[in-house]
């Protein structure tokens, strides 16, 4: 844990407390179901998320949708102080993703446990190839698309009727919505299944994230799969050795079988 504490002094002057604010207008809100294999050999193993794309004029964010139930009851909790969280589903992606166009610029945020960080990197360039062939999702007449993005080859299908340049995850850059794209395995797959509009005040919230440099988020990741049980402690609570052993042990099992991730190459 002092690994980490003494990491994450060293880029605090990098904090949150410096971040300028972003506002815009969200104008649409995507729904997608996301399938993914988490090990590259079990292809019985596939989890699904049902993940969350709003869109405004000079943003977007892209969050698990079991993190904005638990958003909204926080919410309610804090205004009327009686709301039952025991049935609200725990979300297994944690991770959310602004892109903001305005600056081009990605930011990613992840939680640990206790170790909130974000990081930013550039809007990455797509070269997508158009391919002349169409079909229906969501009553929207799509057409094809194929890239490739970080090891992987993808196949997308964006509408012609949604002319926003945007996408789950990190992808965009059609000349309309993509409403559904995969690999070419499929072991990570992103389908549209509900669309609205809506007139949503945004102001992004940073959430206690520390921000770092990229490489730096990566040994965060890369010390805590060394250490699993880094995630389970904090100044609040003390754990016995045994029972960080244990975390270690179960810890490393885990990040051990999830071996397929989305993004292949840094």
């Amino acid at each position: 844990m002092k690994q980490i504490k003494i990491f994450l002094l060293l880029i605090i002057s990098n904090s949150v407390l410096g971040q300028n604010k972003i506002i815009d207008t969200l104008k649409y809100e995507i729904v997608y179901n996301y399938k993914y294999q988490i090990n590259k050999a079990d292809t019985l193993n596939i989890q699904t998320e049902s993940m969350v794309l709003k869109i405004g004029k000079h943003l977007s964010e892209y969050v698990s949708y079991n993190k904005t139930l638990v958003k909204e009851k926080l919410k309610e909790m804090s205004e009327s102080g009686n709301v039952d969280m025991r049935n609200v589903p725990k979300a297994r992606i944690l991770y959310r993703i602004v892109k903001d166009h305005s600056n081009k610029d990605i930011l990613f945020f992840n939680s640990f446990g206790t170790t909130k960080l974000f990081y930013y990197e550039p809007i990455g360039q797509f070269f997508w190839q158009l391919i002349d062939e169409e079909k229906e999702i969501l009553g929207y007449k799509c057409k094809k698309a194929i890239t490739t993005f970080s090891g992987r080859d993808y196949i997308a299908w964006y509408s012609i009727d949604l002319t926003l340049s945007e996408g789950p995850y990190k992808f965009y850059g059609l000349p309309g919505l993509i409403l559904s794209i995969s690999d070419d395995k499929r072991q990570h797959a992103f389908d549209a299944i509900g669309i609205k509009k809506i007139n949503e005040s945004y102001n992004l919230e940073y959430d206690k994230h520390v921000k770092v440099s990229k490489s730096e988020y990566l040994q965060t990741v890369n010390k805590i799969k060394e250490k699993p049980s880094l995630m389970a402690q904090s100044d609040l609570m003390q754990f016995s050795k045994e029972m960080l052993d244990k975390l270690d042990t179960k810890g490393k099992e885990k990040f051990n079988y999830e071996n397929n991730p989305i993004e292949l190459t840094e």
